[in-house]
Parts: structure tokens; C-alpha cells; sequence
């Protein structure tokens, strides 16, 4: 029996091998894919109508990534970011973050600076869950492009998934929804006023609470773990 994993991959312009990766990449941070489940090759080929080559050539492109992790023989499966990797992505956040917002700041234009209030604007009004994880991951696209570095790009996009997937691994979406907009609220304003001092400060402060609650998460879990195995 086949897995309804609602996978497609779209016919344009765009290379196949390129819609192959948007579409897992996709499933991996919204949607059907979740953290420690083992890919299916054939399941995978069957739904998105795809050779087996295909698909391997994307499942290589989203391991470089970090998105993936190879099983040796036993194939590959999306990865589980335990309680170090959590401390690694938030340590390159702390640098990363403050230097492309800084960036944005310096180098936007007039256009991509209302592009990014429209899309604050949207994130806003999205619903807690998915579709704000989605539209999370387009405001700081935005950022990203508009901060001068185009070398900067592909290691903060990366970074944005990881942290994501801890977001989507950790569970702890409902504890921090309200707070993280009124941060990220507070980073767009400092945008718009030109604050550069002001913007680093905040975007150190809210990777800082994320640390925090994800430190918090993992130490639930450890005393759920406890818990269970005690006799």
C-alpha cells in the first residue's frame, strides 16, 4: 500500500531534478515527510511518477543539505536533530541572523523593504502551525535577499530549514507563536527605522529565547524518557 504523501512535481521551466528537490524539500519542512522516517524509494517513484535516478540525485542534493541522512545500506531517512544539533544551529543563528538583517539594513531598496512589511504582514495573520512555518521561511528569504551577501544566502536559507525541522521536531510551535511574532515585529520596525544596533540586539535576544525553549523541550522529554523506564 502506497503512502498518501500529497507529493507532485509540477511541469515549467524549471529543471526536473530542480522540482524534485523543491517537492521533498517541501514535504520534509511542511508537510507529510516527518523527522526519522526512512525514505521509500519505490513509494517515492510510484507517487511523483519519477525514475529511481531521479530521485536518488535529489535525495544526494537534500543530504548536502542537512535535510537528509544516509542509512549506509539500509538507504536514507529525514534527519533527527537531537539536543546538540539544536545547540550548534542556534549557535550559527546568534552569528548569522544579526549580520544579514544588519545587511538588509545597509543594502535593501525602497521595493524590498515594503516587500518585507507585506510579508511580515501576511506571516501576522497566518494560521500558528504550517502555513506559518511557510510564510516564516519567506520573510527571511526576503532578508537574505536583500542583504548584500549572495554567499550568505544559501548558508542562512540552510540554517532557516534546520531550525525549522527543530521547531517541527521539538513540538513546541504553541508555547512560542505569539512571542516569536512580536519579536520578529520588533525586528521589522528596527528595519524600518534604520537601526542597525538596535536590530543585531533583538535578533540576538530571539535566538536566545528559542535556545531556551528548546533546551526546555528536550529536558521534558528527557524526564518523560525517565519516567517511563523507571520502575
Amino acid at each position: 500500500m502506497l503512502l498518501a504523501l500529497g507529493l507532485s512535481v509540477p511541469q515549467g521551466a524549471v529543471s526536473l531534478l530542480h522540482q524534485v528537490k523543491a517537492s521533498l524539500r517541501e514535504a520534509i519542512l511542511f508537510g507529510s515527510l516527518t523527522p526519522g522516517q526512512r525514505l521509500n524509494e519505490r513509494e517515492l517513484c510510484s507517487e511523483m511518477k519519477i525514475s529511481r535516478t531521479l530521485l536518488r540525485e535529489a535525495i544526494q542534493h537534500l543530504t548536502a543539505e542537512g535535510l537528509v541522512v544516509s542509512l549506509d545500506r539500509r538507504g536514507h531517512a529525514i534527519v533527527l536533530l537531537g539536543e546538540k544539533d539544536a545547540r550548534d544551529i542556534h549557535a550559527l543563528r546568534s552569528v548569522l541572523e544579526p549580520m544579514v538583517v544588519a545587511g538588509f539594513i545597509e543594502n535593501a531598496t525602497n521595493r524590498q523593504r515594503q516587500a518585507l512589511r507585506d510579508q511580515f504582514d501576511r506571516l501576522a495573520a497566518s494560521r500558528p502551525g504550517v502555513e506559518r512555518f511557510v510564510e516564516e521561511r519567506i520573510f527571511f528569504g526576503l532578508i537574505v535577499e536583500g542583504c548584500g551577501n549572495g554567499v550568505a544566502r544559501e548558508f542562512m536559507m540552510r540554517l532557516c530549514d534546520r531550525a525549522l525541522m527543530l521547531r517541527r521536531a521539538a513540538m513546541f510551535e504553541g508555547r512560542r507563536t505569539l512571542q516569536r511574532l512580536s519579536e520578529l515585529r520588533a525586528i521589522v520596525e528596527a528595519i524600518e527605522a534604520r537601526d542597525a544596533g538596535r536590530a543585531r540586539e533583538l535578533c540576538l535576544r530571539r535566538v536566545e529565547q528559542a535556545e531556551r525553549a528548546s533546551a526546555s523541550v528536550f529536558e521534558r522529554t528527557r524526564r518523560h524518557d525517565d519516567a517511563m523506564v523507571t520502575p
